[in-house]
């Protein structure tokens, strides 16, 4: 007996890049994308990580995709806004 298997690619989905403001406290804040699946890596663009001063800042992500047998390429790319602001007075 002998059987044939077809693999098809999935489409990667559930992926998340949520905004995130954080009152001023001298700690380090970052934001990150949820949901990536191994495979998958994660290219940001901009200060996405131990930020600790008073600001705005955009980041951008990109994907690559490692494991070309299992997903689609991720076009696609996200954007949030890490944001540190002023305690109230």
């Amino acid at each position: 007996m002998s059987a044939f298997v077809t693999v098809t690619s999935v489409t990667i989905a559930g992926v998340t890049f949520a905004s995130a403001t954080y009152e001023f406290d001298g700690k380090e804040h970052s934001i990150a994308v949820a949901g990536v699946p191994d495979g998958v890596e994660v290219v940001y663009t901009g200060d996405a990580t131990n930020r600790t001063e008073v600001g705005t800042n955009t980041v951008t992500a990109s994907f690559t995709v490692l494991d070309e047998q299992n997903y689609n390429a991720i076009t696609k790319q996200l954007t949030a806004t890490l944001a540190i602001v002023e305690p109230p007075p």
